[in-house]
């Protein structure tokens, strides 16, 4: 994503801090850490010493943590650096979570007896999420929030089935900070379990240039045709929304090409805008990363994922045919054509650019659908996939015979490390022979599209890819 996308994407998530040096590498650092707690716990179980509740407290924490560093306390203020307050309440959400982290299995605690510092470091926790929630999602969200919190001390003068007598303060203050009904609830099993792994395999691809490769593509395919740029858009968002659930960031990854396209063929700006929400907004209903609410439900009614977006697949797609419709018919009302076959790029030449991209997809469904893995075994086979694709992608393009010899090194590490963790004790670290098999197909695969690029004298992909770009993601 450039640097324009990026700093739009802050700014509609609520967000006009831009950090610079010191600053940014702070932010840097603490998201690389998440990511690489999230991706371990994914594909090897949890760190030792970890159980479940440890780990949704320390997702909380982490992402507690980033917000306080990367969202100002309200928009307009333009600041390059992170005020001494947010960095002391960073500071401080990181004790919160630590504290409940050690504390939360302890005796007085299990045995609902707990101190006063308790309820004190549970109610900051409280007004930490709150005040997050502000600043990320906005007022109203907090205001419902606030509500069903006031009904939980309000019940004992409510009408009808609405009467409870549960409201007192301590009671209060224990269930939503140390147990599972609480903060730490299904929502945030979720959003740990399911819904990270997945943003992070969508910010590892996009970081590879996929969403630029997505809206060309939907160009070929239907830039030509009557509306085509709108139609492209519709294609676009759909393919960038099925790989990352979140209609924000899809509606700025392609509405910041296909906008401008859509306006200048004929569309009205308005009905520009309102086609690529509309695409934008479907892609969390397009398996097969779908929103965070798909799996929410995986929680809630125990239906496995896999069925949810068997399920969801008829319908989003249909949601998608009757977008097209829509548009083809606003085209036609005021004779709006399409784009000159000059002006596009070539199909074949994308392909062998950019289309290994796909690959890291069709395996994820591969996974999910015939091999029946866990979604989070699926993503994270997924992403080791698409890393490896990425980094050699580029090497390829500079060296053959030395990157070769870097993929050898990389598998044999891989056997290596198989083969001395299959003789030790297996609770320490889960090893997957999968691990193996992605390290050579993304070798094999970036292999031959080096030997394609360079025998249809084709430049490979204009996008470098980097971690810190695919961290400043997240």
């Amino acid at each position: 994503m450039e640097d324009n996308q990026k700093k739009a994407l802050l700014e509609l998530e609520g967000s006009d801090r831009h950090l610079r040096n010191g600053w940014a590498k702070i932010v840097l650092v603490v998201s690389v850490l998440m990511s690489l707690f999230h991706l371990y716990a994914a594909g090897f179980g949890f760190l030792p010493g970890i159980g479940s509740r440890e780990f949704l407290v320390l997702h909380l924490t982490f992402g507690l943590v980033l917000v306080y560093l990367m969202f100002p306390i309200k928009k307009g203020l333009g600041q390059t650096k992170i005020p001494w307050y947010d960095f002391a309440l960073a500071i401080y959400a990181a004790y919160v979570g630590y504290h409940i982290m050690v504390n939360q299995t302890a005796s007085h605690i299990l045995n609902r007896n707990p101190t006063d510092w308790d309820l004190f470091i549970s109610l900051t926790l409280i007004l930490l999420v709150l005040e997050a929630t502000r600043r990320v999602v906005g007022l109203p969200l907090v205001i419902i929030a606030a509500v069903f919190i006031a009904y939980f001390f309000l019940g004992q003068w409510m009408p009808g089935q609405f009467y409870h007598t549960r409201g007192d303060l301590t009671r209060f203050l224990h269930e939503m900070g140390y147990t599972l009904s609480g903060i730490f609830g299904t929502p945030i099993y979720a959003s740990a379990r399911y819904v990270f792994i997945f943003i992070l395999f969508g910010a590892v691809l996009e970081s590879t240039g996929a969403g630029k490769m997505f809206i060309d593509l939907a160009l070929r395919a239907f830039g030509r045709f009557k509306g085509g740029p709108a139609k492209a858009a519709v294609l676009s968002s759909g393919m960038l929304g099925s790989i990352s659930g979140s209609s924000t960031a899809n509606a700025v990854t392609t509405g910041t090409f296909t906008i401008p396209l859509m306006k200048r063929v004929g569309f009205k700006p308005h009905v520009s805008g309102g086609i690529e929400v509309a695409a934008s907004s479907s892609g969390q209903f397009l398996p097969p990363i779908m929103g965070a609410a798909a799996f929410i439900m995986v929680e809630f009614t125990g239906v496995p994922y896999v069925e949810i977006i068997k399920s969801a697949l008829i319908p989003a797609i249909l949601c998608y045919v009757a977008i097209l419709f829509m548009v083809h018919f606003e085209a036609s009302k005021n004779n709006i054509r399409g784009m000159d076959k000059s002006e596009l790029v070539s199909g074949r030449r994308l392909i062998i650019q950019q289309g290994y991209l796909i690959v890291p997809v069709l395996v994820l469904v591969y996974f999910l659908v015939v091999q029946g893995r866990s979604v989070f075994y699926s993503a994270f086979f997924s992403i080791i996939l698409l890393l490896v694709l990425a980094f050699f992608a580029h090497k390829f393009k500079e060296r053959i015979g030395r990157s070769l010899l870097y993929g050898a090194i990389l598998f044999a590490a891989a056997l290596g490390v198989e083969y001395i963790l299959g003789s030790m004790d297996q609770n320490f670290i889960r090893w997957h022979s999968e691990i193996a098999v992605m390290v050579v197909l993304g070798v094999v695969l970036a292999f031959l599209f080096a030997v394609l690029q360079k025998k249809f004298k084709i430049e490979s992909a204009p996008v470098k890819f980097r971690l810190k770009r695919a961290f400043s993601r997240l």
